[in-house]
């Protein structure tokens, strides 16, 4: 159990990063994924003497974040993915499903233009973030290099990194958000 123990206190510098980019994919608030992941490591130090060693402690802390974004959802009503089937084309109408759904993103033009201006606009963003931010932002959310690698590239610590790319993140999404009202 001491190994476990040891392992406890240093959870949130190994795994906060990569929790929380998996639970802001999945809940897309902030404020939600930070809280999940703490609960998460709430949950786990408070069930830590119930670890049989079955799996990883990354593996079972993962399992237990799992089941709480799926709580959240329940008590939220709404899932914020739509199923694939849902997109998958039906045997008996051959207007509708999925094919057609991309080939109509294909067909419209515009959907491209608004993806370069985005593309621009979020970049335009990154760029006015602090000096020293920006290729750790760019390495991470762009080219998705782990916490670990851009650690060692910019001589800091992993903890750092995730640090640097929470703030990043929320400025990200105030500029972002502003710009788009603008735009609107």
């Amino acid at each position: 159990m001491d190994t476990l123990e040891i392992n406890a206190n240093n959870w949130v510098e190994n795994y906060s990063s990569m929790f929380y980019s998996y639970t802001y994919s999945r809940v897309k608030d902030p404020n939600l994924a930070s809280d999940l992941v703490q609960d998460t490591f709430l949950a786990g130090l408070k069930s830590l003497e119930r670890f049989e060693g079955k799996s990883t402690i990354k593996t079972w802390l993962f399992s237990i974040l799992k089941r709480k974004i799926i709580d959240t959802w329940r008590m939220q009503g709404n899932r914020k993915t739509v199923p694939f089937s849902t997109y998958q084309k039906k045997s008996d109408d051959s207007d509708t499903g999925f094919e057609n759904n991309i080939q109509s993103v294909y067909r419209n033009g515009e959907r491209e233009y608004e993806i370069k201006e985005l593309r621009e606009i979020l970049f335009n963003s990154i760029y006015s973030l602090p000096k020293k931010w920006i290729p750790i932002v760019i390495d991470r959310l762009i080219h998705e290099i782990s916490c670990e690698e851009i650690a060692d590239k910019y001589d800091i610590t992993v903890n750092n990194v995730w640090v640097i790319i929470f703030r990043a993140k929320a400025k990200l999404r105030e500029d972002l958000t502003d710009k788009l009202e603008m735009a609107s």
